[in-house]
């Protein structure tokens, strides 16, 4: 073996082996999260804490469905998430598709706007939202929710569609014109589908929003029966002390569905993020 192939095999071992790593630290938290919530109430504090546990219990999972109102917050979040995420897919769509096939006045400075509200921490706009929503007498709705929702991943996604729509030949609809198709038929069946990696990207980057939001959820939502799963499963926690093992369940739970949508979408996540921002 030649001195560059032994530098080379050392190389990636040493890349190799900090990656292992790295892994073993992000993994082991989510580790731990399953862990507790299979394990009995003894051997959370148990000292020294065991990496596996003696006994395998799914009360906390049942606690968990059968006494706290967990499937109520689950529905809600599924709603305003799904709600909120279908509405920016719809409108970016064919919002981004216009800031970039159109010419008219006031266009350039929309899209740079777009890049200026996306910039703003949404704890600065929750006052003028609640403000807003209360004068519409909105409050306490899941339709608020997903109103603030659009607002604050709208900017984003239309940044980025614009970009992706940017990448794609405009001979690809002229030609798919020439041949009889109108332009909105051009947009669905050419346009759409080479922008599928950036519809994707912007779908479970709304969707996580909505579904992690807690600042927005606590603050336009009073209702027991109309809040989301942050700000219901901090209920949780009580004044002296913690349900850990109800807690972590509900974390398993709540992980399921955006686990599951990374795991079939993540070719097109990673494509969505590297493309929008390098086109345009």
């Amino acid at each position: 073996m030649t001195r560059y192939a032994t530098l080379r095999l050392a190389r990636k071992i040493i890349i190799g082996t900090i990656l292992v790593i790295a892994l073993l630290v992000v993994a082991f938290p989510l580790y731990w999260m399953v862990r507790t919530s299979i394990s009995e109430i003894s051997e959370m504090f148990r000292y020294p804490p065991l990496f596996l546990p003696r006994s395998f219990t799914t009360e906390h999972f049942t606690s968990l469905f059968s006494l706290t109102k967990f499937l109520t917050y689950y529905m809600n979040s599924l709603i305003v998430a799904g709600a909120s995420s279908l509405i920016v897919i719809t409108i970016s769509t064919f919002g981004a598709y216009s800031l970039s096939r159109f010419k008219y006045r006031g266009r350039v400075a929309f899209l740079q706007s777009t890049l200026l509200l996306y910039m703003i921490p949404p704890v600065v706009l929750s006052l003028p939202y609640y403000s807003l929503l209360r004068s519409f007498h909105l409050l306490n709705t899941r339709f608020a929710l997903v109103v603030a929702y659009i607002s604050l991943s709208l900017p984003f996604s239309l940044y980025l569609l614009y970009g992706f729509y940017n990448g794609i030949p405009i001979q690809l609809e002229e030609a798919a014109m020439i041949d009889g198709a109108s332009r909105l038929r051009a947009l669905i069946s050419v346009v759409i589908p080479q922008a599928f990696p950036g519809i994707i990207t912007i779908a479970i980057f709304s969707f996580v929003l909505g579904w992690n939001d807690y600042l927005y959820a606590f603050v336009l939502v009073s209702s027991d029966t109309k809040r989301t799963l942050p700000v219901g499963v901090s209920m949780f926690f009580e004044a002296t002390t913690i349900q850990w093992g109800l807690l972590m369940a509900a974390c398993v739970v709540i992980l399921v569905p955006i686990i599951a949508m990374f795991a079939f979408m993540q070719k097109h996540l990673v494509a969505g993020y590297g493309a929008g921002a390098i086109k345009g």
